[in-house]
C-alpha cells in the first residue's frame, strides 16, 4: 500500500511547507492543522481547499494524476502571524495512493512557529500603534500626552496668570 512520511519545512511567522517522502505516488490528502489560523493553501494538486475555522486541508487532482513518489512539497500553507509565535500541529492525516488505497502516513511532530519581527507595542504584527511618552500604546496621535510647563510628560502643572509654572496667581 505504500508509506509516506510528512514533515513541516521552511517555517516562518506566517507560512510553512508540508513536505513528503513517499515510496508510492500520492493521489490525495487530508489533514487538520491546529495552533495557527490558516489563511491559504496551495499544492501541485489541482483541487485544494482549507477551512480557516476548522483547520482541515484537502487536496486531490480531478484529472487523477498523482504527485510522484519520492520527496517534495505536498502543500504550502499560510496563516496569521502572531507577535509571540506558537506551535503548529497536524493530526487526522489521510493520504491516498494508487487505486484509492490509503497510504500509511506518518504525521510530523509539532513544530515551533516564530513570532513576527514587526510587532507594534500592542502586539499586532505590522501594526502602527506606538507608545507615547506617558506609556499609552495606540495609533491615535490626538490623545498623546504632552509636557506640562515644568517639562514633566503627562504632568498637570500650568502657568498661572503671572506666567509662573505651578504658581498661585499672586
Amino acid at each position: 500500500n505504500g508509506e509516506a512520511v510528512i514533515s513541516f519545512s521552511y517555517i516562518t511567522s506566517e507560512s510553512v511547507n508540508i513536505s513528503y517522502s513517499s515510496d508510492v505516488p500520492l493521489y490525495g490528502f487530508q489533514f487538520t492543522i491546529s495552533g495557527v489560523a490558516l489563511t491559504g493553501a496551495t499544492s501541485n494538486f489541482d483541487m485544494i481547499s482549507f477551512g480557516a475555522g476548522s483547520g482541515v486541508v484537502i487536496g486531490f487532482n480531478m484529472s487523477s494524476l498523482p504527485i510522484p513518489a519520492g520527496n517534495g512539497i505536498l502543500a504550502s500553507l499560510t496563516f496569521e502571524p502572531t507577535a509571540s509565535g506558537g506551535t503548529i500541529s497536524m493530526n487526522n492525516l489521510i493520504i491516498s495512493g494508487p487505486s484509492g488505497v490509503q497510504v500509511v502516513g506518518t504525521a510530523p511532530s509539532d513544530a515551533s512557529v516564530p513570532g513576527c519581527n514587526d510587532a507594534d507595542c500592542a502586539g499586532d504584527c505590522g501594526g502602527t500603534a506606538e507608545e507615547d511618552e506617558c506609556g499609552t500604546c495606540d495609533s491615535d496621535a490626538s490623545n498623546d500626552c504632552v509636557q506640562d510647563c515644568s517639562g514633566a510628560w503627562g504632568g498637570g502643572l500650568v502657568d498661572d496668570e503671572c506666567g509662573i509654572c505651578g504658581g498661585d496667581n499672586s
